[in-house]
């Protein structure tokens, strides 16, 4: 957790301008306190893309200056005061902004105001506890049930975990974050006895998030060493097998597609479903000329692209000016930095068919939710400025919509065996314990008989504590 000191100076100077009574103390306090959280949940969320340790991080000015108290007569934010009194606690290395080249957050460094200093969580929990649930203890137990979900945590090996991890010699970038979040997650459940808390945030794309730190956006292994031995039960290929759902009805209605089966139409999805990496293989051995990436980086790139290119993503590297006159990144630009490896991707003669297959299902599922879901045009953040369905907007709602109708199909059979679900995680849920073949075969029946769609499929994966 980091921790900010500051410069005696900055209090002085604050009390001699405003000189009511602790005002200045109440204020930088609060201000101080609002630094720190977003400095931590920049590292809890492993969002900023230099390591702390060069001394820069990722914030949104633009908050810290809207929630830092105000003070004095004229109501003024305490954090344009003190940049205007050049006594800012931050050096702005790189400004955010809404779209173009400099999208996102803007990458600060600490002033020569004030010291940094990390105090380790584990030390104290409850603090710890705290910074994740602020206003925990002013909830009643029916705020509690509703509004969170417990996960039960390994403490035994998550602690093996971190003690592993931390005795590397050189330690990434990435890893220094899964530390401090395995850490923070460690401290949390040990104040509420090996329970973590949860609070859930709703998509009004239909699937049910988590705020801050969570089993959802946390790296696999630092998932696995905080469950446990467990099983995990994730849809094989879920975009694809919703969108091959609808393949026999596109194939029904298509002149050149009547007659022939669904493998034959539709080949590229069909394997990518049955086993999406035979073609990723082949794709990485076509786009990656060099040893940048690992492996892992290489199928995690193509997946992100893949993933992109099913709800509709340009077939595009190029940059462009958008209409408020920002330069901005077509989605592939974002994924593969470098030119060359995005057009090699986007031409490769698989990618290709595959797009060309994602083209006529698209068409095929946009059609059918008009005419069977007009509702939909009763939801204004998918439609665009003529009061249209904007199709990739569109395609992910249907989409979630259904991953979510499906995961609840697989979380009623797993109550019903009186299995206790560890963790949600969208096309996936973590149990305690394994799913007989007899309850595995109900879930697939219960969920293709629900959903008319055959595709849906679960894949096993056990996971092993950390010893």
């Amino acid at each position: 957790m980091i921790k900010i000191d500051v410069d005696p100076i900055v209090l002085t100077s604050l009390k001699v301008a405003f000189p009511k009574a602790n005002a200045a103390q109440k204020a930088l306090d609060k201000y101080v306190e609002l630094f720190e959280k977003m400095l931590n949940q920049t590292e809890l969320n492993g969002i900023t893309p230099y390591n702390p340790s060069f001394g820069v991080y990722s914030i949104s000015l633009f908050k810290l200056n809207e929630k830092s108290p105000r003070i004095g007569s004229e109501k003024l934010r305490l954090h344009k005061w003190l940049e205007s009194n050049k006594l800012s606690l931050h050096k702005t290395v790189q400004l955010g902004a809404i779209g173009g080249s400099n999208k996102g957050p803007s990458i600060i460094a600490p002033s020569h105001l004030i010291t940094l200093s990390t105090v380790d969580d584990s030390n104290n929990s409850e603090t710890a506890f705290k910074e994740l649930h602020p206003n925990f203890d002013k909830l009643s137990a029916q705020q509690l049930a509703n509004d969170y979900d417990c996960c039960n945590v390994d403490v035994d090996s998550l602690s093996n975990y971190i003690k592993l991890l931390s005795s590397n010699a050189t330690l990434s970038r990435s890893d220094k974050t899964v530390i401090t979040q395995a850490t923070r997650i460690l401290a949390a459940a040990q104040h509420e006895k090996n329970i973590y808390y949860q609070k859930k945030k709703y998509s009004s794309f239909g699937r049910t998030y988590y705020e801050g730190l969570s089993v959802q956006n946390i790296r696999k292994d630092l998932r696995e060493a905080m469950l446990g031995n467990s099983f995990e039960y994730d849809m094989r290929s879920s975009v694809i097998a919703w969108k091959l759902g609808y393949a026999q009805t596109c194939i029904d209605s298509h002149k050149k597609l009547k007659g022939k089966t669904i493998e034959y139409a539709f080949p590229r999805c069909h394997q990518y479903w049955l086993n999406k990496s035979v073609l990723i293989n082949a794709i990485k051995a076509h786009v990656f000329s060099n040893n940048y990436y690992s492996d892992e980086q290489q199928i995690k790139l193509i997946k992100e692209a893949m993933t992109a290119l099913n709800f509709g993503a340009r077939k595009s590297s190029h940059s462009y000016i958008n209409h408020n006159g920002v330069y901005c990144k077509q989605a592939m630009g974002t994924i593969f930095k470098e030119t060359d490896e995005c057009e090699r991707f986007l031409q490769f003669a698989p990618i290709v068919e595959f797009i060309d297959e994602q083209k006529i299902l698209n068409k095929t599922i946009m059609d059918l939710a008009k005419v069977n879901q007009p509702d939909l045009l009763n939801q204004s953040f998918l439609l665009n400025k003529q009061d249209k369905l904007k199709r990739q907007k569109t395609l992910a709602y249907l989409y979630q919509n259904e991953e979510t109708r499906v995961m609840n199909i697989v979380r009623a059979n797993a109550k019903l065996q009186g299995l206790t679900v560890l963790a949600n995680i969208h096309d996936a849920i973590v149990l305690k314990r394994e799913l007989n073949n007899k309850a595995l075969k109900k879930i697939h029946a219960d969920i293709h008989n629900q959903t008319g769609n055959t595709f849906w499929h679960l894949n096993t994966k056990k996971l092993k504590r950390t010893t």
